[in-house]
Formats: structure tokens, sequence, C-alpha cells
């Protein structure tokens, strides 16, 4: 579902990101002390990301929109858009 549209490097940055999402999870979990930012950092924020994510690929009108984007251009203003979250995952680290 729009794979052949999207960028190598938007390919390779999401691998990138999983493989140290996993990694920071396993110690998450294997760690003794837990915080309410790590809890919402390691849980809450991915299960609602993938419950977003999830909503629009099962809605029709959302998986037009999606294979619809092309280009580099449009797929950095995408990666762009969510830096806007940096500062409150900061926030977070910072409580963790």
């Amino acid at each position: 579902y729009s794979g052949a549209r999207r960028p190598w490097w938007f390919i390779v940055g999401l691998i990138v990101f999983a493989a140290l999402y996993i990694v920071a999870l396993v110690g998450f979990i294997g760690g003794a002390d837990k915080t309410w930012a790590g809890w919402v950092l390691m849980v809450v924020i991915p299960a609602g990301a993938a419950l977003k994510g999830g909503l629009v690929i099962l809605n029709k009108k959302g998986q037009q929109v999606v294979t619809s984007i092309e280009g580099d251009a449009a797929w950095r203003k995408i990666a762009l858009a969510r830096a806007v979250l940096l500062p409150i995952f900061l926030v977070l680290a910072y409580y963790v």
C-alpha cells in the first residue's frame, strides 16, 4: 500500500526507528524504575499511533489520501510535521 512511492530514505528511517524503539522497549520492560512519563513514552504514545494508523488504513478515504502521496517533498513535509512533537517528547524524557 503505497510502498513503491515511498523514498528509500523514508523506509530506512522507519526501520531504524522501529529497531531503536524495540531496544528501548526491552530496556523499559526489564528496568526496575518505571515512571509515569516512561509509560506515556513507551506504551501510550505508540499504542495511540498504532490505533491511528489502523484507523487510517481501514478507512477508504484515508487509504486514498495516503496512497496518493508522491515525491520526496511530500514525504519530507510529512516528516517535518511530526517534528512539532519533539518538545513534548523532550519534556517526557526529562521526567523519565
